[in-house]
């Protein structure tokens, strides 16, 4: 298999934008048992799994870019020095606490991964 059939394709993208893999591959008109057989080709696994890839960081980017603009309402509302509700200031304040300790968290869970791949090779 050196290129992946329209088939294949349209497969590929349902399954990547259906609710569950039983629903994109009856719309696909593509048997279960053909997906898996698919899956076991290197070109058509490794296409699947590319496209898979970038539709996953393109979502990724999307909720980076709205964590920014999240945390940047929270440091406003944190200084904004003529709100006299304390109770919505100190929950931004906690917000951003927790924001912090996640990123932090989620940095050494990364290393960690990284470490033990590292020691897989």
């Amino acid at each position: 298999m050196t290129e992946l059939s329209g088939r294949q394709q349209k497969a590929i993208a349902e399954v990547l934008a259906g609710p569950t893999i039983a629903e994109a591959l009856r719309r696909a008109k593509v048997a279960r048992t053909q997906w898996y057989s698919w899956l076991n080709y290197p070109t058509f696994k490794a296409y699947y799994e590319a496209r898979r890839k970038q539709l996953s960081d393109e979502a990724f980017e999307s909720v980076r870019t709205a964590l920014t603009r999240a945390v940047n309402v929270l440091v406003n509302l944190l200084d904004d020095q003529t709100n006299t509700d304390d109770r919505l200031r100190r929950q931004a304040a906690i917000d951003l606490i927790k924001i912090h300790l996640d990123q932090n968290e989620m940095a050494d869970l990364v290393e960690r991964v990284e470490l033990l791949e590292k020691g897989n090779k």
